[in-house]
């Protein structure tokens, strides 16, 4: 054979074999295991998409479904949940049976703020499955977000019945029982969880929260300090540590804190707000009018923020703007900018 011919059959050879091994289902899903278990998930998904067009895909209906759920995985941690969902759609399709395809489900549901259907997805799977202790934990967490406090109890207090050492999960129980007054109990769930991590800041943000709804500012100001300790990046306690400052008058600090907030969070709202409270409190209206705007350019259709803002323009004596933004709020159903405008300017609105 001659050289040339020679050269030509070893890259016909190469090429028969790159494509064999590229376009083999087994090797591709392998591949895309592997990306997914190495948090590549753009990769796991070109692997598996390629897997299932794969010339040598299998005609079993279980198998499949596998791929389409880890492939949902995969969009689910890239943020892309409209393909999520079709991948655990066809998944379910194939294997009607298959628990964690609706788990999934209701884990991209709950990222999407739709609880009600992530609660379904969940459930599906518990039914299917027996002892689902990660999709008991899931609804939990979903009832605890869609407000239904006994519910999240019931789903967590299940899961800790076989995982007692689950900090997080108690950590939760507590808040779901602060939430509907069980205060004892939300006191030994959150001790109970930072014995197990006492690094847990969410610990300490969640019991200050519940300790500022009880009128113990003092009792919350050193659980959001501790939190803010642990988590310098809180904005969220910086915030509630602000109330707690405010609550006992000490604008200085709370204004401090709200203003840390904010410069963690630029789109912090209710930042804005409390400082806008803190200083039309200290009669700064003008100060006050710049927090309060910046609420209003975030939410339009803030109605107490539209009613301060314009208290805040009747102090200053811009009386058009108190009475304009006056009836926005009230236009919004505010009844108190109501009886400003009525008390302040005579004005029937």
């Amino acid at each position: 054979m001659k050289r040339t011919q020679i050269i030509i059959f070893i890259s016909l050879l190469i090429f028969l074999f790159n494509y064999s091994f590229s376009s083999d289902f087994l090797s591709l899903f392998k591949r895309g295991h592997a990306a997914l278990n190495e948090k590549n998930y753009s990769e796991a998904v070109d692997y598996f998409s390629e897997a299932l067009e794969s010339p040598t895909r299998p005609s079993g209906k279980k198998m499949l479904s596998v791929v389409f759920n880890l492939r949902g995985i995969a969009y689910t941690e890239l943020g892309e949940y409209e393909e999520a969902l079709e991948d655990f759609a066809k998944a379910v399709e194939l294997n009607p049976r298959y628990g964690d395809a609706y788990n999934n489900y209701g884990i991209v549901y709950y990222n999407l703020g739709d609880y009600e259907k992530a609660i379904e997805g969940y459930t599906k799977a518990i039914n299917l499955v027996e002892k689902y202790h990660e999709a008991t934990y899931n609804r939990g967490l979903a009832f605890l977000a869609k407000g239904e406090y006994e519910k999240a109890v019931e789903d967590f207090t299940e899961f800790i019945k076989n995982n007692p050492k689950h900090a997080a999960t108690l950590n939760f129980r507590g808040l779901a029982y602060s939430r509907i007054g069980l205060r004892e109990k939300a006191l030994e769930d959150f001790a109970k969880a930072l014995e197990l991590d006492p690094e847990c800041w969410d610990v300490y943000s969640n019991r200050g929260q519940m300790y500022m709804n009880n009128g113990k500012p003092e009792k919350a100001i050193e659980d959001f300090t501790k939190a803010i300790e642990l988590n310098l990046t809180h904005a969220e306690a910086y915030n509630e540590r602000g109330i707690a400052y405010s609550e006992r008058e000490e604008f200085k600090k709370a204004i401090k804190d709200f203003t840390q907030a904010i410069s963690l969070d630029s789109s912090f709202k209710e930042a804005y707000f409390n400082r806008g409270n803190c200083y039309q409190k200290k009669k700064e209206y003008l100060k006050a009018i710049e927090n309060f705007s910046e609420v209003i350019r975030l939410d339009p259709r803030d109605a107490e923020a539209l009613y301060k803002r314009g208290i805040s323009y009747y102090h200053e004596g811009l009386y058009e703007k108190a009475i304009f933004d006056l009836k926005k709020a009230v236009d919004l159903g505010h009844n108190q900018a109501r009886k400003f405008l009525k008390e302040n300017f005579n004005i029937d609105y």
